[in-house]
């Protein structure tokens, strides 16, 4: 009994021993494989973030989706530079840039083995203070004129949708580049307009009834293109032309001069204007300004010799 008692006493002793290697080696193992990923190289990211016009753009937000890796760019517009170090591991990163007041902006890159790697140059798009239709230039934004639409009736009596305004935005030869903001990115319609006669009081009788307004209403339409400026967001919509346009009176909308109700009602007006013409008239409002004063003076003169 004693030498069985001894026996299952060494036995679980030896059992017991040879469990601590395993343990040991498995510990082991794990510790070797948490070295081993911490002494992976990291790759330094460096880049330059500006606005659309190439100024250095302070303050922007550069993170590594996917992490908590992120930077932010100093009075240069840089990051991933001194103590603003922005190391990833060798493989495929989405970078994300992120400042208020402007678009954001996503970028993939693929880093190798390496102490440090330029990213390529980031522009954002400053951001217009409020939603609607704009002619971008000098990194500025000018509103069109905003207006709804009214209904209206011909002389012979068919309906007609049209506005009695007239855009306060003018530009001189060509749209410019024209952006939208916050507005729908669906069913975008051009329209050049012309001047419409319509009844001026449709309840009215006899002579009054025939009594005429003018409108700003639709004479043609003008294909478009729309190609977001910000992704993921779109926020931010260029808007394209598909020929080219002359001076005259044009709208964007989303089918509002249509007369369908169930569209959005606003309507964004532009005016495109002729220099050469503007010149010629200016040219003869003084021609008919120097006859009246010639007139005045002669008038003025016989008179004096009458007296």
């Amino acid at each position: 009994m004693f030498l069985n008692s001894l026996s299952n006493g060494v036995t679980g002793h030896t059992m017991q021993m040879r469990r601590v290697p395993v343990r040991f080696c498995f510990a082991a193992l794990v510790m070797a494989g948490l070295l081993l990923s911490g002494c992976e190289p990291h790759v330094a990211l460096r880049g330059v973030v500006t606005d659309t016009s190439g100024q250095p753009l302070p303050g922007v937000s550069v993170k590594v989706a996917g992490t908590e890796t992120f930077a932010i760019t100093n009075g240069t517009g840089a990051f991933g530079r001194g103590s603003g170090r922005l190391p990833v591991l060798p493989g495929t990163w989405q970078l994300q840039y992120i400042k208020t007041g402007f678009t954001s902006a996503e970028q993939i890159i693929t880093t190798a083995n390496g102490r440090s790697q330029e990213v390529p140059t980031i522009a954002l798009w400053p951001l217009p203070a409020a939603r609607g239709i704009y002619n971008h230039g000098d990194d500025s934004f000018q509103g069109w004129t905003r207006i709804e639409p009214e209904r209206y009736l011909r002389e012979d009596r068919s309906p007609v949708v049209g506005t009695r305004q007239r855009p306060l935005l003018i530009v001189d030869n060509t749209l410019g580049r024209i952006i939208g903001y916050k507005v729908s990115p669906y069913d975008w319609r051009m329209s050049r307009l012309e001047e419409t006669p319509v009844l001026r009081d449709v309840e009215a009788t006899g002579e009054a009834a025939k009594a005429l307004d003018m409108v700003w209403a639709e004479s043609v339409g003008v294909p478009v293109h729309a190609v977001p400026l910000d992704e993921p967001e779109r926020l931010l919509w260029e808007i394209k032309p598909g020929r080219a346009v002359g001076p005259g009176i044009y709208a964007i909308h989303w089918g509002a001069l249509d007369g369908d109700p169930s569209t959005e009602a606003s309507v964004y007006l532009i005016e495109v204007r002729d220099p050469a013409a503007v010149v010629e008239a200016e040219v003869e409002t003084e021609k008919k300004e120097e006859a009246v004063k010639e007139t005045v003076t002669a008038a003025e003169a016989a008179e004096g010799e009458e007296t």
